[in-house]
């Protein structure tokens, strides 16, 4: 009876190992099909340094505009306090309302608190800007959205749904605008890009855009290889656009216009 049990304990084993073989072979077909020739750790290790170029709240890109109170804010959103973060981003901009970045965290921080309350939805939209190449236009810009969101969110939302931007710095890189730009597909709640500044970083990432049906719209670039582009990466005013509840309809809009 033991000797059974042993055998059938070293057979289930077995069967295991095989399946976990298995797993890691096919696994490693995909990395090297893919393209990439990379390890998992690679991927994950880039991943993450993307992920320190994009904040929505959680932390602050714009090194130059930092304060005490802006990095509580910061914390507090991290948190998930967002009626903490609100209070502390107010703070930071009294002490400098030119601050884009703390008055759009200031906005994402009252979207987020307001939708628990109410139950709304929230329309996101990233935003990609050369924070590193050009600080002086990608605060322009920022300034722009900032400007854009506060007034849509003070005066009560679209549909009684409030904005909330996300922040990314691609620092006027073909290769890391391409890389933000995969992260922006993935991340379904985001109806559209505003971006990016420099032209060849336009046309980089507008292709990741194109083949994900993400909604891009910049308001700097001028290459004359956009509007030939199969994609409508077309620069637009947004004044007056009905924002649609999904990337397609929003897509259409645009295409309408």
């Amino acid at each position: 009876m033991l000797n059974k049990q042993l055998t059938l304990t070293k057979k289930n084993f077995l069967v295991f190992f095989y399946l976990v073989i298995v797993g890691l072979c096919g696994s490693l077909v995909y990395w090297f099909n893919s393209g990439e020739g990379k390890s998992p750790f690679q991927i994950i290790a880039e991943k993450k340094n993307i992920q320190k170029r994009i904040s929505s709240g959680n932390k602050i890109l714009v090194t130059a505009d930092n304060s005490i109170e802006k990095q509580a804010g910061v914390t507090a959103f991290t948190d998930g306090n967002y009626g903490a973060a609100l209070a502390k981003f107010d703070s930071a901009l009294e002490s400098d309302r030119n601050d884009p970045e703390a008055l759009i965290y200031r906005n994402n921080a009252t979207a987020i608190a307001k939708k628990e309350i109410a139950y709304k939805d929230i329309y996101k939209i990233a935003v990609s800007v050369p924070i590193g190449e050009n600080l002086g236009v990608a605060k322009e810009i920022l300034r722009g959205v900032a400007q854009a969101q506060n007034e849509i969110n003070q005066s009560g939302g679209i549909n009684g749904n409030l904005v909330l931007v996300e922040i990314a710095n691609d620092d006027n890189d073909p290769e890391i605008a391409q890389k933000i730009a995969i992260e922006f597909v993935r991340d379904e709640k985001i109806l559209a890009v505003i971006g990016h500044n420099d032209s060849n970083v336009l046309i980089a990432a507008a292709p990741i855009y194109q083949n994900g049906g993400l909604v891009m719209i910049t308001p700097t670039s001028s290459a004359d290889a956009i509007p030939a582009m199969a994609y409508d990466a077309t620069k637009t005013a947004l004044a007056g656009m009905k924002v649609a509840s999904s990337r397609q309809e929003l897509q259409q809009a645009l295409s309408n216009r």
